[in-house]
């Protein structure tokens, strides 16, 4: 899974650096990250979700073509921590960090489908 997710941050970042739904605000899961506060399956689970979001509209965006400058400033607006999120998503899944809640089987199984949908996304097409 780490190299899953190693991959999925690789091609996110290539895409967007170039260029909520249940628990905190993205804002606010954004600034317990910054404060290196303890996070709850909770915030992985909706970090998980918001990234998927972000992987929904870039999956949009990558229906239409190929991605142009513009689109990446707009997912890039949209879609601010997605970067920050995958990150401590990663650290969550390995569970190494002493420091970082390990994530929990059902957030993992969630974060391994984002992952895939992300670089099916970034592939544009069906890696099963």
């Amino acid at each position: 899974m780490k190299k899953i997710l190693a991959l999925a941050v690789l091609a996110l970042t290539m895409a967007m650096t170039a260029c909520s739904g249940a628990g905190e605000s993205p804002e606010a899961l954004s600034q317990k990250i910054e404060k290196k506060e303890t996070l709850t399956q909770k915030d992985y689970s909706a970090m998980i979700e918001y990234v998927g979001k972000a992987v929904n509209a870039l999956s949009e965006v990558r229906t239409k073509g190929e991605l142009t400058a513009e689109d990446i400033d707009k997912l890039n607006t949209e879609y601010p921590y997605v970067e920050s999120f995958i990150g401590c998503l990663d650290q969550a899944y390995d569970g190494q960090d002493e420091d970082v809640t390990p994530m929990d089987d059902a957030n993992k199984e969630k974060a391994q489908a984002m992952a895939q949908k992300l670089l099916e996304a970034q592939l544009g097409g069906d890696l099963k």
